[in-house]
């Protein structure tokens, strides 16, 4: 939300400097990303066209001649499209620095001279269009600063509003949310009061066939419409919150909405020859051709607006083709309504069709504004382009009832907050919030306004006293309460090992959402029948929940891999699997992805020594080689349980994803591990000191180390530990070198306790192993 400071301050008495403003707002919860100035250099003034012609080298160019006032006329290139002779605009003089950073000078362009430069908006700082130039009003005085048309300076705060904070989408709504942060007074809006009434049937009439979306809705008429321009004045302050002007029917209801917080539509009343608005629901596949261009076709959820033939807008987000404003337009019906925010929000998104419109509606407009906002539109119309406002509206329904008043006590507010507040104070900072406070002593009786539908609950009402009193003004204090053990679900546990033991051999973990498209899934040959699909999804690359980890895995390894050509991923997460049941089939899967040399070998060496760290014995897991789905390697099995698989990324996946180097892949669903897991039992380590000795063996090719460790266990339980340090192959046979550590929990050794297990271990090695003590 974009807040022109200028604007805001027309509610207020007085307006804080920006800094303090974006700091106070920031404390309060509607933070400030950022602090936009609009300054435009004195050397842009109003110029008028006086001739286009062709550029005579250049298709898309035209050659302006521009009346700068004084006497002054010079010759400028430009290549807007909606340029055009006897317009007023904006032109920057050789010598400007725009506020986007061009430097304008005297240029030949194309072999043509041009002085200066015609500008659009997003050249000037004024938004972001650049479809076209700026056209002023034509009794713009001639030469004159543009600074000075269009006012002064403008400020503008970028505010990053929460969705439960509906009411700060409007210049009244942050007004208010200033005006109860800062305590400063409210100026209160004088509008031109409209006769009431109901408007004849014959010249508009409404009807509305499900009131649960839509429980209000109603219609002005406004004849003698002129389109043309809307003043400068208003086409600066929409440029400033973002909006492009148009004209000056559809600035007004945007206008409005920006200043109240109340989405409208103007129909071209041509549309609805027997002046019948009806408020449906689609009806299967019908078609409607929207104001951007696209043609979408609706569902029997999605409700519209129609006449009596046709569909006319899709309710709360965007206006049909036909029923637009046109520049003949001479009649014009305007709406206002409030619908049902999931209603707007479900067709949004299954359209993939958003507005300024529809965020607002998605998250909740104030009912108590809508006959308000259409009043406004209406007068504003009447105001500045003379039209007549036809007398009565047409309206169904009844707005929604207020909010119920919540029971607070003041004891609880000071007890959550940590204040000492009496309850005139508690009775102050939340009438300054816009509610309505009753009650005597400590128990307050709170009706919430229209606007703020966040505010239901009494925790609700302590929130507001501790925002508006000043979160850094709350006491600082240590939380008390008593801690009981929990006792933690086995899954859980197995997964904070898992990623113990995996961040130990030097993984990084890697956390993605649970959603992927159907693309990808067929890229790995994942089954789309056995995939969840998600009904509205967010984007189209959403819509499946995974059924597997590595898809989205591997897509974002073949990104990472093209920087580094060593890496080492895992996830651990929830994969989906439809079962025909109302709920799908959820399990706990671990994925790896390896990129690097000797991938699968590493990894396979991974796999085992993670196991081996969560207490699955070596004799529980088997391996098998197989062809599986993402390449050649090796299914496992845990426990006698299936285990998913281990393998070498095919050549046809690598190039799917852009993998530049070798890599290995692997899949296991934590279930067989927490089946196959076995106590740990824990010893005291020994109070004794361990003597190292260093032994060498010559052993036969085919002798084992497994075979060597099974006979170093069986020998003495002085021997502790044992680890190699030192292999050396030579013909038919290698050298082996060992560590020997060894160890007394009872009593401090002596050589000799250790030369007779030494003694031991050369003679059992010599026969069981065939192993010859190296000597040289």
């Amino acid at each position: 939300m974009r807040l022109p400071l200028s604007w805001v301050q027309t509610f207020l008495t007085k307006i804080p400097k920006p800094e303090l403003l974006a700091e106070q707002l920031t404390i309060a919860g509607i933070p400030v990303e950022h602090i936009e100035q609009i300054v435009i250099p004195a050397t842009v003034v109003v110029g008028r066209v006086l001739s286009v012609s062709p550029h005579p080298n250049a298709d898309r160019l035209r050659v302006a001649q521009v009346d700068l006032g004084k006497g002054r006329h010079e010759q400028i290139v430009c290549g807007a499209p909606n340029l055009a002779t006897g317009q007023h605009v904006a032109v920057a003089l050789p010598g400007t620095t725009l506020p986007n950073g061009a430097s304008i000078t005297t240029a030949t362009i194309r072999g043509t001279a041009s002085a200066g430069m015609i500008c659009a908006e997003d050249e000037l700082g004024l938004g972001n269009d650049h479809a076209g130039i700026v056209v002023l009003e034509q009794d713009v005085e001639v030469g004159r600063p543009l600074a000075g048309v269009l006012g002064r300076d403008e400020t503008v705060l970028d505010l990053e509003v929460t969705p439960n904070r509906a009411d700060c989408l409007s210049i009244l709504g942050c007004a208010r949310e200033i005006a109860a942060i800062t305590g400063v007074r409210m100026i209160l809006m004088k509008h031109k009061k409209l006769a009431a009434g109901k408007i004849p049937p014959r010249i508009l009439s409404v009807r509305v066939q499900d009131k649960r979306a839509c429980p209000f809705y109603s219609a002005r008429v406004v004849d003698n419409v002129h389109v043309a321009p809307s003043p400068e004045w208003m086409q600066a302050r929409l440029r400033a919150s973002g909006v492009r002007p148009l004209n000056l029917v559809i600035d007004v209801t945007n206008y409005v909405m920006l200043e109240l917080g109340q989405p409208l539509h103007a129909f071209d009343a041509r549309a609805l020859p027997d002046r019948k608005i009806v408020v449906r629901r689609a009806h299967a596949r019908e078609q409607l051709q929207a104001l951007d261009g696209k043609s979408y076709t609706l569902t029997e959820r999605m409700l519209i607006i129609a006449s009596s033939q046709a569909p006319l807008a899709i309710a709360g987000i965007m206006g049909g083709e036909q029923s637009g404003i046109q520049a003949d337009t001479t009649s014009v019906i305007l709406e206002a309504a409030v619908f049902d925010p999931k209603i707007i929000r479900m067709t949004s998104k299954q359209l993939g069709c958003a507005s300024e419109s529809s965020y607002r509606f998605e998250r909740g407009v104030d009912p108590q504004t809508t006959m308000a906002a259409l009043d406004r539109a209406a007068s504003l119309l009447a105001e500045l382009g003379e039209s007549s406002i036809v007398r009565g509206s047409a309206s169904v329904g009844a707005k929604p009832k207020r909010a119920k008043p919540i029971a607070v006590s003041v004891d609880r507010v000071n007890a959550m907050l940590n204040l000492q507040l009496i309850p005139r104070a508690v009775k102050t900072l939340l009438t300054r919030d816009g509610c309505a406070v009753t009650g005597a002593g400590k128990r307050l009786r709170v009706l919430p306004p229209s606007w703020r539908p966040d505010i239901a609950l009494e925790e609700d009402c302590i929130e507001e006293v501790g925002r508006l009193y000043g979160y850094p003004k709350l006491p600082l204090s240590m939380p008390m309460g008593a801690l009981t053990a929990v006792d933690l679900p086995p899954l859980w546990r197995l997964k904070q090992s898992l990623i113990d033991a995996l961040a130990s051999l030097g993984g990084t973990e890697c956390i993605q959402y649970p959603l992927y498209d159907e693309k990808l899934a067929r890229t790995v040959g994942l089954d789309l029948g056995a995939h969840v699909r998600v009904v509205n999804p967010l984007s189209r690359e959403q819509e499946l929940l995974r059924y597997q980890l590595l898809p989205l895995m591997l897509k974002k390894s073949g990104m990472a891999s093209r920087e580094d050509s060593m890496l080492f991923w895992y996830e651990i997460g929830r994969c989906f699997r439809e079962t025909g049941e109302p709920l799908p089939e959820e399990q706990e899967h671990l994925a790896l992805v390896i990129v690097g040399p000797d991938s699968y070998r590493v990894l396979k060496g991974v796999i085992t020594a993670a196991l081996a760290m969560l207490s699955v014995p070596k004799a529980a897991v088997r391996w098998h080689a197989s062809e599986t789905l993402y390449g050649a390697g090796q299914d496992i099995l845990i426990g006698g349980r299936p285990a998913g698989s281990c393998s070498a990324l095919s050549q046809a996946l690598r190039d799917s994803f852009k993998f530049r180097h070798d890599l290995a892949v692997a899949e296991i669903p934590l279930e067989p591990i927490h089946a196959s897991q076995t106590e740990r039992r824990y010893e005291a380590f020994s109070p004794f000191p361990a003597v190292l000795r260093d032994i060498a063996f010559w052993l036969p090719d085919e002798i084992l180390f497994a075979d060597v460790e099974k006979a170093l266990r069986a020998i003495d339980p002085l021997l502790a530990e044992h680890e190699v340090f030192d292999v050396y192959e030579s013909k038919n046979r290698r050298s082996i070198a060992l560590r020997l550590i060894f160890q007394s929990k009872q009593r401090t050794l002596s050589a000799t306790d250790v030369d007779a297990v030494m003694h031991k271990i050369v003679s059992v090695m010599t026969k069981t192993v065939r192993a010859e003590m190296r000597t040289e």
